[in-house]
């Protein structure tokens, strides 16, 4: 029966590491961002102790893992992200944490991201293993314009016809909104498109593209989402970029439809449009429960609606289908930490079903 003691012994020492490594976070950011832009990273963190935790990001070139490719706010100024932030997230009150990053650095690079939280007692936790592709607007990528505002020479014949729609009163800074492109007369091909906000003051889109549940960049292009031939219709949600939370009045809109297979542009338009000032946020007054259960399904089916929308983030572009849908897959970023829990758990799982079944053989040998 000693061999049964030495079996406990290894179950229990397994399942305490699987304990200390239940302690994980969730990390929700744009996987792109352009040089010199600001990105949130919201954190959420898992199986930790009710305490108050300091947290840094920081984004190091990936290639010799030491250049600094980013910079902090720290609620009053930018800082070096070598330090922390303080008091981020108090556990007691909430799991959750949002830190605002600054890309400094003013050429291409994948960004090996790093996220260290400490304790009140010093405590240090670091989660490794995630990126970050920065891009420039002088980008040498095909599939992404270096400017919005360049003009390329078109044959008439080739011009698509295509019209542009929107709700003016949906044009809220803060909020989403949706923007309508209409095609007519097809030719048998697949067409790529953009569409984005431009403020003549900045060199860059003000607006990120909605795609599931994530905001991305609109800088580029929405791949193969008008099919030809005859007519067809694509429907994008935006929203004006944190960063920019402040603007409000005259800008435009930017329209550029491409081939898929050529990249020529075949569409290229800019109207006016009208950003409307951020509404300020307002207390929430306390509501019944049933009314809050009323608002929770009715906000569930909002995010729901574009169900019928998938996306393969390949070659930092946007696949996008409204119709003749082929199912894709997301890229999941695991931490090191995250897949070792994983495999104790499963090991210590097929331990504990062995202990059993010995312990059954013994009983019945009995």
């Amino acid at each position: 029966m000693k061999w049964v003691k030495y079996l406990v012994v290894l179950g229990i020492l397994l399942f305490n590491i699987s304990l200390a490594l239940s302690q994980t976070i969730d990390v929700d950011y744009p996987m792109i961002a352009l040089t010199g832009d600001a990105i949130y990273f919201n954190i959420t963190l898992n199986n930790f102790s009710e305490d108050i935790y300091d947290v840094k990001v920081e984004i190091l070139d990936l290639s010799d893992n030491s250049t600094k490719l980013s910079e902090t706010w720290d609620g009053e100024k930018y800082q070096t992200s070598y330090r922390y932030v303080n008091d981020l997230i108090d556990s007691s009150l909430t799991n959750e944490g949002k830190i605002k990053v600054n890309i400094t650095t003013e050429f291409e690079k994948v960004g090996n991201v790093i996220f260290r939280l400490r304790d009140s007692d010093g405590k240090t936790f670091t989660f490794s293993e995630y990126e970050l592709h920065i891009v420039s607007l002088n980008t040498t990528d095909p599939l992404i314009d270096a400017d919005p505002t360049d003009e390329e020479e078109n044959d008439e014949d080739d011009e698509l016809d295509c019209e542009v729609t929107w709700d003016e009163n949906d044009i809220i800074n803060g909020e989403e909104f949706s923007v309508e492109v209409e095609c007519l007369d097809l030719l048998d091909k697949d067409y790529d498109l953009k569409v984005y906000i431009y403020d003549d003051n900045k060199n860059s889109p003000i607006s990120q593209t909605y795609l599931d549940d994530k905001f991305l960049s609109s800088i580029y292009y929405v791949e193969e989402i008008i099919i030809g031939p005859d007519s067809d219709y694509a429907t994008i949600d935006l929203r004006i970029k944190e960063s920019d939370r402040d603007f409000s009045g005259d800008c435009q809109i930017g329209v550029k439809i491409r081939e898929s297979v050529s990249h020529k542009t075949v569409f290229d338009d800019f109207e006016d449009i009208e950003i409307i000032e951020a509404e300020e946020e307002e207390e929430p007054e306390d509501e019944p429960e049933e009314e809050i259960k009323s608002n929770n399904v009715k906000s569930k089916a909002k995010d729901l609606k574009s169900d019928n929308i998938y996306n393969d983030y390949t070659e930092n572009v946007i696949r996008l289908k409204t119709e003749n849908i082929k199912t894709q897959k997301n890229k999941v970023y695991l931490s090191k930490n995250r897949k070792i829990m994983q495999y104790s758990i499963i090991i210590f799982i097929i331990l504990i079903v062995l202990f059993i079944v010995l312990l059954l053989y013994m009983r019945k040998k009995k």
